[in-house]
């Protein structure tokens, strides 16, 4: 809903990059990210147990999370 209100120029507000990417590349939004509206980085951090048999589901949701932290480039290692 918020999105929508946004981009029907009703309002602005933080909205998380992933879900305005294709909006900002094709230019229906445009960033306030400024030197008095920061963009943030959120961290997230996935864990499981150690030892402990995972059914198929945690084990392809473990694989698709694994895939996508390799695939990104700010990722300290």
């Amino acid at each position: 809903m918020k999105k929508e209100v946004i981009l029907q120029a009703l309002g602005w507000g933080p909205m998380p990059d992933f879900l305005v990417a294709a909006e900002l590349r094709d230019g229906r939004l445009n960033s306030m990210a400024s030197s008095y509206f920061h963009g943030g980085l959120i961290e997230l951090v996935a864990a499981r147990r150690a030892g402990n048999a995972h059914g198929a589901a945690a084990s392809a949701l473990w694989c698709v999370l694994q895939g996508s932290a390799d695939s990104n480039p700010e990722r300290e290692r």
